[in-house]
């Protein structure tokens, strides 16, 4: 009895011992668990500390991207081998003297001048009794505050003293853009200026002239005159548009713009596209749309276009090429990927500033060969012997860096290289062709104009109006790549254009007009 009693207790003993090995279990399971989970939330915590310095960054730091570090320790020997140079001796290199940019003159010399003579007042009561020996003179800078004023035209009617039969002759009125328009070229070309070049919204200049000047014209009127201007001008809008495409090479990007949409209450989300001729002297196009998909492509790129096309890395884009592989190359931009490592740098500083170093040393190498103007055929032997190595190295770098796992994928640096090895190809595509360009940064300055005038009327009227703002951003652009006047170019347009057919308006483009008026210069000095 006391052995069976014994054999249950043991029994008992064994029972127990089974849960308690379960719970154990269960518990080391939960342990590990949590363990994970404390893992987990560290990474997720590190990767949201990232985030929110990165818009801390954006919101309240300085917006260049400029790169303060000691030159690159980095070199090629003979046989085009990179060879890298320990960090300590890297310091010691002394960055390049850079040569200081020559100042602006201050006073143009072709700028007005008043001149006020000042006589001693002896001189003035007995002029006869001085003689001039010589004479100081002072500048300063001043101003006269823009006048409204009304032209008043004043047509006289003639009869025929031989012959008195014939009936009164009158002179008719000069061509304007519409009947009975009460605003003059150079009121709508200041109008013109003001809203898209200086970016004042509408009822500032409402309030302008009333309170400045005594003049009362109504926001509307001023949205009216707005919208025939942009009429008269869609002609050389599309002159531009068609010119811009004819070289196999551009650049595209677009940017958000709000509108009214009347019955909702509230603005809804347009785009404004721009394509930039990278080349000197190129046209920089606008195309307003509602939408960003790459039906919008369709519309804007014409069907006969066969080249290349830079571009960030938007999917919109890549829908296009895929329709239109057969002509359309897309290459992508160093500048976005050089950002994305730019922002990582605060938290992974190495590995970062090792990329940044590459890149800023391949730009460098671009600014020289355009300073030095070589040809398209001399970039392209120098980037294939000097750009490509450094190239290679990156995409090394970046893979090593993927295949050994070192950084968390969602992590800023992680992002960064999971970005550019992406859209590889594309980043390599500036080493084929001599035309392409590093970045699409001409590009992105063109859309500048758009970005600073947002913050001041905030959105546009409503759907239809972003046609008319896609015209003039376009001009007045234009106006800017060519060194002209914006306003002399609009009041000399909205003064000469209803004398111009479809065949000789595109000789009022920017660029002609500031080849004509250039060539009127030199034939006046000659």
């Amino acid at each position: 009895m006391k052995i069976e009693a014994l054999l249950q207790k043991i029994e008992a003993l064994e029972k127990r011992l089974e849960v308690y090995e379960k719970r154990h279990q269960e518990d080391q399971e939960k342990i590990q668990k949590l363990q994970d989970q404390c893992v987990q939330f560290r990474n997720e915590n590190k990767l949201l500390r990232e985030k929110i310095d990165l818009i801390l960054r954006r919101a309240f730091s300085a917006k260049s991207e400029a790169f303060a570090h000691p030159e690159l320790g980095l070199k090629v020997d003979e046989n085009s081998k990179i060879i890298e140079l320990p960090v300590e001796s890297s310091k010691k290199i002394k960055p390049e003297a850079s040569s200081p940019a020559p100042r602006r003159k201050r006073v143009p010399a072709d700028l007005p001048r008043e001149i006020v003579y000042i006589d001693p007042l002896e001189v003035t009561q007995n002029p006869e009794a001085f003689r001039q020996i010589g004479e100081e003179i002072s500048e300063k800078f001043d101003y006269e505050a823009g006048r409204f004023y009304v032209q008043q035209f004043i047509r006289r009617k003639y009869v025929s003293k031989v012959d008195l039969q014939k009936p009164p002759i009158i002179a008719p009125l000069p061509p304007v853009l519409q009947e009975r328009l009460e605003a003059g070229p150079g009121l709508l070309a200041w109008v013109m200026t003001s809203k898209f070049v200086d970016h004042l919204p509408l009822y500032r200049l409402e309030q302008i002239m009333l309170n400045r000047h005594g003049v009362e014209i109504s926001r509307q009127n001023l949205a009216r005159w707005v919208g025939l201007c942009a009429d008269w001008l869609k002609p050389l809008y599309r002159i531009i548009g068609q010119e811009i495409f004819k070289e196999g090479y551009v650049q595209c990007d677009e940017t958000p713009i709000r509108y009214l949409s009347p019955g909702h209450g509230k603005t809804k989300k347009g785009y404004l596209w721009v394509v930039r001729d990278p080349r000197p002297g190129g046209e920089a196009f606008y195309h307003w749309d509602p939408g960003r998909s790459s039906e919008v492509l369709e519309d804007l790129i014409p069907p006969e276009f066969n080249g290349v096309l830079q571009i960030d890395a938007f999917s919109a884009y890549e829908t296009y090429q895929n329709k239109h592989s057969e002509r359309i190359t897309l290459a992508c931009c160093w500048a976005h990927a050089r950002r994305k490592f730019f922002e990582a740098q605060e938290h992974y500083p190495l590995p970062a500033k090792r990329i940044l170093l590459i890149l800023r040393r391949l730009y460098r190498q671009e600014a020289l060969w355009r300073e030095q103007n070589l040809t398209l055929e001399q970039i392209g032997q120098n980037r294939l012997q000097q750009s490509a190595p450094w190239i290679k190295r990156i995409f090394d770098i970046l893979k090593k860096w993927t295949l050994q796992k070192r950084f968390l994928p969602k992590s800023s640096i992680g992002m960064a290289i999971s970005y550019t090895l992406k859209i590889q190809t594309k980043l390599e595509l500036f080493l084929k062709d001599p035309r392409v360009q590093m970045d699409n940064n001409l590009v992105e300055n063109a859309i500048r104009p758009t970005a600073i005038g947002k913050k001041n009327w905030l959105f546009i009227g409503c759907e239809d109006v972003g046609d008319r703002a896609a015209i003039l951003y376009t001009i007045t652009q234009s106006c800017k790549l060519h060194g002209v006047n914006p306003f002399e170019y609009f009041k000399h347009v909205f003064t000469v254009i209803p004398q111009y057919t479809n065949k000789t308006v595109h000789l009022l483009t920017p660029k002609n007009y500031a080849e004509s008026k250039k060539s009127a210069l030199l034939s006046q000095a000659a």
